[in-house]
Order: C-alpha cells, then structure tokens, then sequence
C-alpha cells in the first residue's frame, strides 16, 4: 500500500533523490518508485492547494525525464497504484470518485509538465520567439 504523506515530506524526498543523481548516485530503482509513488499520492489525496504544486511537478518531471529512474508506464502504474489505495477503497461513494477524478487530474497536469518541463516560463519563451512559416504559408 502506498503510504499518504504531506506535500513537503514528499516534495524533500523527491529533491534529495534528485541531489543524489546530482551528484552522480544511484539510489535503487525500488527507492526512486517508492518515492514517486508517495509524491503523486501526496499530489492526489493530499488537502487541496490553491496552487497546482508546480515545484514537485517539475521535480518529478525530471525524475521522469531521466531514462534510468522512470518510463511511462511506470508513471502511470505509480499513479494507477496510488488510486487503489487502501485509503481511496475504504471511503464511500462520492467521497472516493471526487480523490480519483483529483488523482486524474494531478496525472494530466504531470504529463504536461513532463512534455514541457520547464513550464510556464517555457510557454512565454516560445509565445515570444517568431513563429516559423510553414510550407503551406505565402510569403
């Protein structure tokens, strides 16, 4: 069962994982899932934030950018794995169909913060560059 933790002890397991590859470690691919699993269920089960965690979504898009920590798949099987809790099944109707609607919804924000990892401030970057003329275009 993955364990439900607050937002900061995960966000600080997530950046010293990210410090130790940092500083040319290794830690265990079962560590680096253990601590990818708590932080999405931090992000999903959590009490809701006014903001859309931007700091640990952009560190777990780097963990998931690297090749050696995590795929795809295992990013969504964390995810997977983080809405079949124990704590999601023991909640009654509603109650767990709105934490795993939540648990969507933090995965779709992490897939683009995974495509686009230097977010927001990437988006204006490009918004600003000239834009190309495609072939199509006249010129």
């Amino acid at each position: 069962m993955v364990s439900v933790q607050g937002r900061e002890r995960a966000e600080a397991e997530v950046r010293d994982i990210l410090k130790d590859l940092a500083a040319g470690g290794m830690p265990s691919r079962e560590r680096m899932m253990e601590v990818l699993e708590s932080a999405l269920a931090a992000l999903a089960f959590g009490p809701p934030a006014r903001d859309p965690a931007p700091e640990i979504l952009r560190a777990l898009a780097l963990m998931a950018a690297d090749p050696r920590i995590v795929s795809t798949g295992d990013l969504g099987r964390a995810l997977d794995g983080t809405l079949n809790t124990e704590r999601a099944s023991s909640l009654g109707g509603n109650r767990m169909r709105r934490m795993r609607a939540r648990g969507w919804v933090v995965r779709e924000r992490f897939a683009r913060w995974a495509v686009m990892p230097e977010g927001l401030a990437g988006k204006r970057q490009r918004a600003a560059e000239p834009v190309a003329l495609s072939r199509h275009s006249k010129p």
